[in-house]
């Protein structure tokens, strides 16, 4: 066999490496954002869960802390916890905290606390539980009231209440997105916007 002929079999052209280079650099490229959109669901869950977690314990402080209404068939009432739309804002004056065996209720130092102000101790706790559980949350809104319907997602614009129906616990949060998913989002309106709403809710069972 010619040399040249040798050659040429046994070697790469320049063409056929910048080939290989360029399928590489795009395997790399879709494997970096396919990670990020793996972080991206990762976190997003990690936040539902923590929303789950602390709605579940303000169902566990409400149960503690019923109301008798005296009217049949509904023993029990938990409007003391009800913050509509505007969900919790400010702060109770009370830290509702030690437990009087012999009052069998909750005091703050020495004077013991009416259910009204355990109540709003409870979701002042919440919401502050929530504010710092979310460190990477733009904004966090929450709140107790009637909802009827729980298909849609509270927002910060609206958690969702109706004048009647079950109680439900909400929860909205705004955090901030990659680039990529701040493209898809903004496409239909042409702006771009780097923060995106979640929500989570769930009805509460006595």
């Amino acid at each position: 066999m010619p040399a040249s002929c040798h050659r040429h079999a046994s070697g790469f052209t320049l063409l056929e490496v910048l080939i290989a280079l360029f399928v590489l650099g795009f395997g790399l490229l879709a494997l970096a954002a396919l990670q990020i959109r793996t972080y991206s669901a990762t976190r997003d869950a990690e936040y539902q869960s923590i929303a789950a977690l602390h709605a579940e314990g303000l169902a566990e402080a409400m149960r503690a802390n019923p109301k008798r209404t005296g009217v049949t068939n509904e023993p029990w009432s938990w409007q003391h916890y009800l913050t509509g739309e505007t969900g919790v804002v400010g702060a109770t004056t009370k830290a509702c905290t030690t437990y009087d065996d012999a009052a069998q209720g909750f005091s703050s130092g020495s004077v013991e606390c009416t259910q009204d102000e355990i109540a709003a101790h409870d979701l002042a706790l919440f919401k502050a539980r929530l504010e710092s559980a979310f460190p990477g949350a733009d904004e966090v809104k929450a709140g107790v009231c009637p909802s009827a319907d729980l298909s849609a997602p509270p927002t910060l614009g609206s958690l969702g209440c109706d004048a009647s129906g079950p109680l439900a616990i909400k929860i909205a949060w705004r955090v901030k997105v990659g680039s990529d998913t701040n493209q898809k989002l903004s496409a239909s309106s042409g702006t771009t916007s780097s923060l995106r709403e979640m929500g989570f809710q769930m009805r509460f069972s006595p």
